[in-house]
C-alpha cells in the first residue's frame, strides 16, 4: 500500500506482512518479511481483485491450471474468492 501522492515513490511503500486476524505492514526496505495473503503453488497464473462497495467485500478470481497439466485452455479453470478485506481471510465462492 501506498498514499496516492507517493505512488512513484518507492520507499513510501509498505507491503503486507502479518495474517488475516492480525495484519501488519512492513517498509520497503524491509520487504524480506512480506507475507503472501494467498497460496495455491503452481496452479494460479492470471488473477484480477475488485471490490463491491454494496456487500462491502473483495472478490478475486483466479485462473488455475490442473495440477499436472498447465495448459488451461482445456484443462483446469477459475476460481473465485471473497473476504472483507484484501489481504483476506478468504472464502471460495466457486
Amino acid at each position: 500500500r501506498v498514499p496516492v501522492g507517493q505512488i512513484l515513490e518507492q520507499a513510501a511503500w509498505q507491503l503486507f506482512s502479518g495474517t488475516a486476524s492480525a495484519p501488519a505492514w512492513v517498509n520497503w526496505s524491509d520487504r524480506t518479511q512480506r507475507t503472501a495473503i494467498f497460496t495455491n503453488k503452481g496452479r494460479c497464473y492470471r488473477s484480477g481483485m475488485s471490490y463491491n462497495a454494496g456487500r462491502g467485500r473483495y472478490y478475486w478470481w483466479q485462473q488455475r491450471s490442473a495440477i499436472s497439466v498447465p495448459d488451461t485452455r482445456f484443462f483446469g479453470g477459475f476460481g473465485v474468492y471473497s473476504a472483507p478485506n484484501p489481504w483476506g481471510p478468504w472464502q471460495t465462492v466457486y
